[in-house]
């Protein structure tokens, strides 16, 4: 099985300045067992002008880590030009991955986010769940006292923005999430960066800090592969004595040609009550699809399944392949109950 890469940054959003700004870039490579690979080469590199890697290759060490610095000086000190996301994408011989570092404009406001719930406030950390999609997500941006008639601001959720153009109004602006963009684009279970940008008239730009929103339960998850397979005989049922016995999961790659090989698959488990609460998603395993073979997804471990006393539990599975949208299967669900009567 080929390894895994995995990129981390601290600060994941740096303040831009005219000295130039940093952060500290860490890679860390593994194998499908999850153990650390030493020796591994891993190179760096970015899409945006004026990023500097130092150093832009190396190799992991016994941890099966490397790090490094990356340097974001602004082309003009005087100048507000720049600030935004910046890629930077880790690579290893067999898999990539892209890390969003988000450069922001200290005088700007952060965005306040309606029917989200704060999990970290320091580091902007938000999560969104099925109750809150379903009450209407909504951003809101107080305006700078400073802003220009007909400046665009645009509010950027993930790989999707939106821009108005601010007149003579109110010293905010509202953005309805599920009304400008897609919901399914937006609002479907994943981690996305929300922050919003404003342009004046001469093209400078400033970013505001960068909010990470994850969003679980979403009812915009739109299932189009065929979902997981599990033993026949827990008759759609995992008590004690079955998640305390390895079983088998079936991802059923080989039946779906739309499936190309190298692709990446993940194996996922939410826990959810019976009232329609997702109290937990787990990542269960992950790996890469080997040609005409269907993946088999050996289940060792438990704890997922222990301390559950009668709730749901969907097993499903995504897809992604370099370029292409993640793909959802549809769900697998089972009664999950791992409490011995009396305890």
């Amino acid at each position: 099985m080929p390894n895994t890469i995995t990129v981390t940054a601290d600060p994941l959003a740096p303040v831009p300045s005219a000295a130039g700004s940093s952060s500290t870039i860490i890679a860390t490579v593994t194998n499908e067992t999850d153990v650390p690979q030493p020796g591994v080469a891993v190179s760096f590199t970015t899409t945006t002008l004026f990023v500097t890697f130092d150093p832009a290759t190396g190799v992991t060490d016994e941890n099966g880590a490397i790090k490094i610095t990356v340097i974001y000086p602004r082309p003009n000190p005087d100048s507000i030009t720049g600030v935004g996301v910046v890629p930077i994408k880790a690579t290893i011989a067999d898999e990539s991955a892209t890390l969003l570092l988000n450069y922001y404009d200290a005088a700007l406001t952060r965005i306040r986010l309606i029917n989200a719930t704060v999990t970290e406030e320091e580091h902007g950390l938000y999560n969104v769940d099925y109750y809150q999609i379903n009450a209407g997500v909504s951003a809101l941006v107080y305006l700078p006292t400073a802003i220009g008639f007909g400046s665009i601001v645009t509010l950027h959720w993930g790989a999707f923005s939106y821009d108005m153009i601010y007149t003579d109004g109110p010293s905010y602006m509202l953005f309805d999430i599920d009304q400008l963009f897609t919901p399914a684009d937006v609002l479907r279970n994943g981690r996305y960066v929300v922050w919003y940008s404003i342009t004046d008239l001469a093209n400078n730009t400033v970013g505001s800090f960068p909010l990470v929103v994850t969003v679980t339960g979403s009812p915009y998850n739109i299932p189009t592969l065929l979902a997981p397979v599990l033993p026949a005989e827990f008759n759609g049922v995992i008590n004690l004595a079955r998640a305390q016995t390895e079983f088998n999961v079936i991802i059923p790659t080989a039946e779906q040609p739309t499936i190309l090989a190298n692709s990446s698959w993940r194996l996922w488990l939410d826990v959810i009550t019976f009232e329609g609460q997702l109290l937990k998603t787990i990542l269960l395993q992950a790996g890469r699809v080997i040609e005409d073979t269907n993946v088999v997804v050996v289940i060792k471990n438990s704890a997922p399944f222990l301390g559950y006393n009668g709730v749901y539990g969907d097993f499903y599975y995504t897809i992604a392949y370099d370029g292409q949208q993640t793909r959802f299967s549809h769900i697998k669900r089972m009664y999950i109950d791992t409490v011995a009567p009396g305890d």
